[in-house]
This record gives structure tokens, C-alpha cells and sequence, in this order.
């Protein structure tokens, strides 16, 4: 009987541990505590994302459906592929390792996905980890959205009325969730939802710039939907900027 007792003991403990490993987007729980940041020795990590080469033409889109007809008459021009001026647009980029041991408090605005005029905006979009994830239809008309990351739940979602928001958080990082609508096969996104605020799309310039960064060895991970992902490992000593530059090529 004693060695039973003690049996179930062990075995009660193993199925509380919570504790998770660390993934894309480091770790959301730890067996360690977490400790702030001291901003006396923060650091900076910058850099951009260049595209080399002909980029592919966009791809047209014609909208067969009539609700959608009705508001782009004409093909859509999807690049998924948009450069300017040599620099990548809709890179994801975020620290992928080296903030584990660290806090962060989710930010307590919302991040919104909007599904407007048949398409989803933005086409990529970043998200921390507990923060507010708001679905939206800005349309007069009915959409799904459909998403089956491997990481956090996955949801399938009616959204018929004009105005409709659902929210959703994610409890897990991971890099990159794609979503699509059943109705209009045409929409396309894709979430990253990562352990802290260090992360970034680039725009036109294909810049970005993580702040305020605790000295120490790190991983920088950039994403694209057709180029797929690289890295850089990088050591950052107290109050340094250093840059992580990435180029993908067509």
C-alpha cells in the first residue's frame, strides 16, 4: 500500500507539470521564474529585408462570385511577392531565440484581421502571445475563417453579418499560421503569433528595429511566404546595436 501512495504521488506530479519547451517564438511558460529586462544594458538589433532578383508577376485574381464581382469588376493583382526599391514587403521578422528567460506582459490593445472587399487585411499580421485577436467582417456579405495551426486551437468560424467580431487569443507561439475562408477560396493570411513584442512586418522599406533587448546570444528568424525562412545567430553585448540584414532571392 505504501509503495502504491507513492506511486500515484509521482505520477500526480508529472500530470501538473506545466511547464512547455521553447519553440518559435520562445516560451510562453517556464519551470524558471521569469526576470524583467534592465534597460541600463538594453541593446538594439536592426536591420532589412532585401529581395535580389526578378520578383514573379502578381498573381490575378478574378472573383467569381457575384457579392465580390460587385465590388472588383475587374482581376486583383496579388503579389506575393511585392518589392520595392530592391526591399521585401510582408517579411515577418522576430527574435526567434534568446528572450526565454524574460517577462512579458501582453499589450492591451487588440490586433485586427479584417475580411474587406473579398480579401483579408492585412495579409500578414504579427500578434504576441495573450494579447486580444480580433476577427473582423467589414463585408455586407458571409465569410468563414478557417485556420488549422499545429501549436494552438484550431477554428473554422462563420461570419455572415456585416460588422461581426470574434476574439480569440493565442495561448502558444508559432510561426506562421495560415487562414483562409471556405467561401471565397481566393482569401488568404498569415498569423504569427510569437512570446513577446519583438517582432515585425516590413513595409516598403523592409526595415526593422527590435529595442530595448537584455545583453546575450540570440537567434533573429525572417520569414516569407514563398522564400520560406532563414537566420542569423548574433551575441549582443550591453547597450549594442548590431544588424541582422536578410536577403531572399526570386
Amino acid at each position: 500500500m505504501r509503495a502504491l501512495v507513492i506511486l500515484l504521488a509521482i505520477v500526480a506530479f508529472g500530470c501538473n507539470d506545466s511547464s512547455k519547451k521553447d519553440g518559435p517564438g520562445g516560451s510562453k511558460t517556464s519551470s524558471a521564474p521569469k526576470k524583467p529586462i534592465d534597460a541600463a544594458t538594453a541593446g538594439t538589433i536592426q536591420g532589412a529585408v532585401s529581395f535580389e532578383g526578378n520578383p514573379p508577376p502578381p498573381r490575378k485574381i478574378e472573383m467569381t462570385l457575384p457579392e465580390c464581382r460587385a465590388v472588383h469588376p475587374e482581376p486583383v493583382d496579388l503579389h506575393e511577392v511585392a518589392v520595392k526599391d530592391g526591399k521585401l514587403i510582408n517579411a515577418f521578422v522576430y527574435v526567434k531565440q534568446g528572450l526565454e528567460d524574460y517577462a512579458f506582459d501582453p499589450p492591451s490593445g487588440e490586433v485586427v484581421l479584417d475580411q474587406k472587399g473579398c480579401m483579408y487585411s492585412p495579409y500578414v499580421i504579427g500578434v504576441q502571445v495573450d494579447q486580444k485577436f480580433v476577427l473582423l467582417n467589414s463585408d455586407t456579405f458571409n465569410h468563414n475563417v478557417n485556420s488549422r495551426p499545429e501549436e494552438n486551437s484550431p477554428y473554422n468560424i462563420a461570419m455572415p453579418r456585416q460588422g461581426m467580431r470574434v476574439e480569440r487569443v493565442f495561448e502558444d507561439p508559432e510561426v506562421m499560421m495560415k487562414v483562409k475562408c471556405d467561401v471565397h477560396p481566393w482569401m488568404l493570411a498569415w498569423v504569427g503569433a510569437v512570446a513577446h513584442p519583438h517582432f515585425k512586418v516590413t513595409g516598403a522599406d523592409g526595415a526593422f528595429e527590435f529595442k530595448g533587448l537584455p545583453p546575450g546570444d540570440y537567434v533573429i528568424e525572417a520569414w516569407h511566404q514563398t522564400g520560406g525562412k532563414q537566420e542569423q545567430k548574433l551575441k549582443l553585448g550591453p547597450k549594442e546595436t548590431k544588424r541582422a540584414d536578410f536577403t531572399f532571392k526570386g
